[in-house]
């Protein structure tokens, strides 16, 4: 089974360290900025702990082939 999953470049405001996300799991944790009205997509760095933000709206998207079919489960 051909799975695809798409991640956002994440870039910490503190140490700069840059890292990229799943999207699906970024956009599970975004917050709304009531001062911009927007949504805004937070993590916390692995390295300083500060706060990472999405950084230069890159996306990538990877396609690879997964072992797992959700038809072997058992329910």
């Amino acid at each position: 089974m051909l799975m695809e999953t798409e991640y956002i470049k994440m870039k910490c405001k503190r140490c700069g360290y840059e890292e990229w996300a799943e999207e699906e799991i970024a956009d599970e944790l975004a917050t709304y900025n009531r001062k911009t009205k927007k949504y805004e997509i937070l993590l916390e760095c692995p390295k300083c702990h500060g706060v990472m933000i999405w950084h230069n709206k890159e996306k990538k998207v990877e396609q690879w082939e997964s072992g797992f079919d959700p038809e072997d489960l058992p329910f």
